[in-house]
């Protein structure tokens, strides 16, 4: 068999990629992070990254990467001032109380009725614009997840989101 440019590349590409099987391994055993960033610098967070799973853009907001890093890429991360927090991912589960089953918000809208009649939602798209929490609010104050990230500041009439939310409700 005659040797020639386009072997000899797919041999060393091949090479490469199995030196790398180890590295990717190897970040499977680290814990999962959430890093956020300032907007349009999710760059920051994913070069030192063992493994990106899902970069999300939020606009004006800034930029979320969910993945795996060294600590001492966290450590790092942590100090760099496009960086606006680091938070280990986790799984929140919300206990129903008092033996409630199905959220009330879909008892509300009649959810179960328009099931009945065969109405699943299948194939259909749904945006939520959500403007936000008081994070001081009496009811949430005392029951927000230490994780859970949000702005400093409440969204307000004044914010560039309360105002976004009162123009789409018109």
């Amino acid at each position: 068999m005659t040797v020639n440019r386009r072997h000899l590349l797919k041999g060393i590409g091949a090479a490469g990629a199995i030196s790398l099987l180890p590295q990717a391994a190897a970040g499977n055993d680290l814990p999962r992070y959430v890093v956020g960033t300032t907007p349009g610098r999710s760059d920051v967070a994913q070069t030192p990254a063992a493994e990106v799973i899902k970069k999300l853009n939020f606009g004006v907001i800034g930029e979320a990467v969910v993945g795996r890093w060294p600590e001492e890429a966290l450590d790092g991360l942590r100090r760099n001032p496009h960086v606006r927090y680091v938070a280990e991912d986790g799984i929140i589960r919300v206990e129903a109380e008092h033996g409630q089953i199905l959220d009330w918000g879909a008892e509300r809208v009649g959810a179960h009725i328009a099931h009945a009649f065969g109405h699943t939602g299948a194939g259909i798209s749904v945006a939520i614009l959500d403007s936000g929490i008081d994070s001081r609010h009496e009811d949430l104050v005392d029951n927000l997840h230490s994780t859970l990230h949000h702005a400093p500041a409440p969204c307000d009439e004044d914010s560039r989101l309360g105002r976004l939310s009162r123009t789409l409700a018109r």
